[in-house]
């Protein structure tokens, strides 16, 4: 909130800049390449004239006036993506792109400000009010506006640039000028400027998220009294504040990758988006709407139970000559205020641990690990012998996917298959029914040679009396699977659902099992594979380094549509809805999944919460419930600002009843690939609203067969979510319509299946031939 408030009416009186400034820090610095130096950003800082009632804007430093706050930065540099900020003649900024519109208005409109402050009785005394009034009536009768010419061009040299589309690290710009006044306001959010009354609002670009000229961006902000009779609730002094808590100062930054850890709390507006800098080069989004580091004292705030945020960066984001990072978030809240957070000292870069075998302990333990593994491999001739591998057996979708092949391939007479799983769970029953052997054996949890070597030697010792001759792996947490393969000198297929790069992936283990010997062997067994098969493009282009290309498959996923079909035709929707205690009437947004960060159901929580009060009707299902930290604050979330309007379920093995009554199907998450359950949701018939990342777009035309917004933005979302909920009811059945039409023509699971099976079993005659897949139906 800024101190314009205080004239939201348009005109109502002086405003002052004597109340506490956001929580501020250095402001992200841009990048080392020529014009994103530092020296090469001017700051637009806006002020306040209380004499004229007027604001004043100070392009590279402060305005004459008070001080009101930094909206943002210009970048000096000329380029192509880049459009001009120049000074028309009334004194107005603008740009080559838009001009704000500048309206006469009429006499009844004039009037109605002039008197309206009389009626403010419980804000001023009488006299204050008649000073008021007279005031305005003085405004009035100058009619300022008339020294506006809507079609002043732009004279001089430009005051500087501003990016054409929205870029990592900027905020739009808008303008707009008030009927009455004629006085211009620019601001970073829309709804500032229909808040205070101004005339239609020009977009007029994208202002770099810096402040080079006081060191914080958004506007100084102090509390109004009376806002709340102008309609304008909620309005308050924010207390934003918040840290950065990982790394520590203390500690050397890896330079493969690192995570970024911290938490913010804009007090009385959610957060939007966090986007992390280093040495003011932009990283990305964080993560965000998570359980919050843990600290003696957080704010009181509903929002502060999801508060904290995360970002996991690469050594390709950094600046390549950089020994030393000085680590930034920019907070945006979802009315556009922004602060920073910031490490508190540069922060030294190292290089990442590389395994050294000095001693030749590996070499030797892995020797005796090949003997044993040698003894595995059995002829294709008997036919197809297949070791399984997979992380658990616990509900998700990649475990599905696995249990939905094998039963497939099994219906082969010379096909045997045996399972091993890291951890036990539900999926065991269904396929050891489809006849398929489960052995549960431990993977490897920490240590470094010597635990690695010996798990790996277990493993072989078991395989060697059950004679596999091919490995099919699943996730990418089975590479240990896939190395055995390699040393038993037998093929294997492996498919990776996961669309992390892999130093960031290793980020998400455990310390403990982030040794240099396993994150080799990890590494090697992608360029061992005979052959690597991806759900989407994306996910394959992530992977692109660390094996030959001719290895590399797209292979998009098979789904049960005909189990789905007669699930339709024998459960009617409001059958479905009895059983599971839900009314006829209610709208239901249904978001499917493991509760877990990634998958960002309590953002999905928070931008529900913007929107839901425009539909008393729709209520916010998200079904996949566990026993973990982020599910347990979910929950707490939902119970103190969504109470009545959103149900946290439990986990379950049967998504179709939930699919068959459902509204709308969000998947919120921030790193997917092909996720079945979006798959599903649409073979369903149900319109989709899923985030744009990896795979996703890959499947989905935004307004064609399903909608699309972005990852980590929670105004993105609940923009979106408002969108979808308004649509046209023929609108969201012809999207539902042709996102079934488009999984149908892609996803066919008897065509999955055998390309599946004719690849392994041309592995099996020859492990050298590059992998095929055939995307046409089977014997066309």
């Amino acid at each position: 909130m800024s101190d314009q408030l205080v004239r939201a009416e348009g005109g109502q009186g002086p405003p002052t800049a004597d109340g506490a400034a956001q929580a501020s820090a250095a402001a992200p610095r841009a990048p080392a390449d020529s014009d994103h130096e530092p020296s090469g950003l001017v700051g637009l800082v806006r002020g306040v004239d209380a004499k004229s009632w007027r604001h004043t804007y100070g392009v590279g430093e402060k305005p004459d006036g008070t001080l009101a706050g930094e909206l943002g930065a210009l970048r000096k540099g000329r380029r192509s993506d880049l459009i001009a900020v120049r000074s028309a003649p009334d004194g107005r900024l603008v740009t080559d792109r838009a001009t704000p519109a500048l309206a006469r208005p009429r006499l009844s409109e004039l009037a109605s400000w002039v008197v309206r402050p009389a009626a403010w009785r419980r804000l001023a005394s009488l006299r204050s009010r008649a000073a008021i009034v007279a005031r305005r009536a003085r405004i009035a009768l100058r009619r300022p506006w008339r020294r506006f010419d809507p079609e002043a061009e732009p004279t001089g040299r430009p005051l500087g640039f501003i990016h054409r589309r929205p870029a990592p690290g900027t905020s739009p710009l808008y303008s707009a000028v008030h009927p009455i006044t004629g006085d211009q306001l620019l601001t970073t959010t829309k709804k500032e400027v229909e808040a205070f009354g101004y005339g239609e609002p020009a977009l007029l670009g994208h202002l770099v998220a810096a402040a080079p000229v006081t060191g914080t961006l958004g506007p100084r902000a102090r509390q109004v009294p009376w806002a709340r009779f102008l309609g304008l609730r909620g309005l308050r002094r924010p207390s934003a504040t918040g840290a950065i808590q990982q790394p520590a100062s203390s500690e050397p930054l890896p330079r493969d990758a690192f995570r970024v850890l911290g938490w913010a709390v804009l007090g009385g507006e959610a957060t939007a988006r966090i986007e992390v800098f280093a040495n003011g080069r932009p990283l990305g989004r964080a993560r965000i709407a998570l359980p919050p580091p843990a600290r003696r004292t957080m704010p009181q705030e509903i929002d502060a139970q999801l508060s904290g945020f995360q970002r996991l960066c690469s050594a390709e984001q950094l600046p390549a000559d950089a020994d030393r990072l000085q680590i930034e978030a920019v907070v945006t809240g979802t009315n556009g205020t922004q602060f920073v957070v910031a490490t508190r000292h540069p922060l030294t870069l190292v290089e990442a641990e590389r395994f050294e075998d000095g001693d030749g302990r590996a070499a030797l333990l892995r020797s005796r690990g090949d003997t044993i593994a040698r003894r595995i491999s059995r002829p294709a001739a008997d036919g197809l012998n297949l070791l399984a591998v997979t992380h658990r057996l616990t509900p998700g979708g990649a475990q599905r996917y696995l249990y939905e092949q094998l039963r497939r391939l099994a219906r082969s007479e010379d096909f045997s298959c045996t399972v091993v799983a890291a951890q036990d769970g539900p999926w065991r029953d269904p396929l050891e029914a489809a006849g398929i052997e489960v052995h549960v054996a431990l993977a490897h949890r920490g240590g470094g040679v010597d635990e690695y070597e010996g798990r790996l030697a277990e493993l072989a010792a078991w395989a060697s009396y059950k004679r596999f001759n091919a490995v099919f792996a699943n996730t990418i947490d089975t590479f240990g699977g896939v190395d055995l393969a390699d040393r038993a000198g037998i093929p294997c297929a492996w498919t990776i659902h996961e669309s992390f790069d892999l130093p960031q992936w290793w980020l998400m283990a455990p310390a403990g099992e982030r040794h240099p010997y396993v994150k080799e062997r990890c590494s090697s067994a992608l360029g061992t594979a005979s052959a690597l098969l991806f759900p989407a493009d994306a996910t394959r282009d992530l992977y692109g380094r660390y094996a030959r290309s001719d290895r590399l498959v797209t292979t998009p996923l098979g789904l049960e549509l005909e189990e789905i079909d007669e699930f339709r035709r024998s459960a009617s929707r409001r059958q479905m809805r009895h059983r599971l205690g839900i009314d006829d009437e209610t709208k239901i947004v249904l978001c499917l999944g493991i509760v877990e960060p990634r998958k960002a159901q309590a953002l999905l929580a928070r931008a529900y919460a913007l929107v839901c009060g425009e539909h008393p009707k729709a209520h916010l299902a998200l079904v996949g419930g566990i026993d973990t930290g982020y599910a347990r604050g979910l929950g707490r979330y939902l119970q103190s600002a969504l109470e009545g309007r959103a149900s946290l379920v439990p986990a379950t093995m049967e998504p179709y009843p939930w699919h068959a009554i459902a509204d709308l199907f969000v998947l919120p998450s921030d790193i997917e690939s092909s996720p079945i359950v979006l798959l599903e949701a649409m073979a369903f018939g149900t319109p989709v609203l899923a985030t744009r990342v990896f795979g996703v777009p890959e499947l989905i035309t935004d307004g064609r067969d399903g909608y699309l917004c972005e990852a980590n933005d929670v105004a993105d979302m609940a923009s979106a979510l408002d969108r979808v909920l308004k649509a046209d009811p023929e609108e969201l059945r012809v999207v539902g319509r042709e996102g079934s039409r488009r999984v149908r023509e892609r996803h066919d699971p008897e065509r999955y299946a055998a390309n599946l099976d004719r690849l392994l079993r041309r592995m099996l005659e020859n492990p050298d031939t590059p992998p095929t897949w055939d995307l046409q139906e089977p014997g066309s």
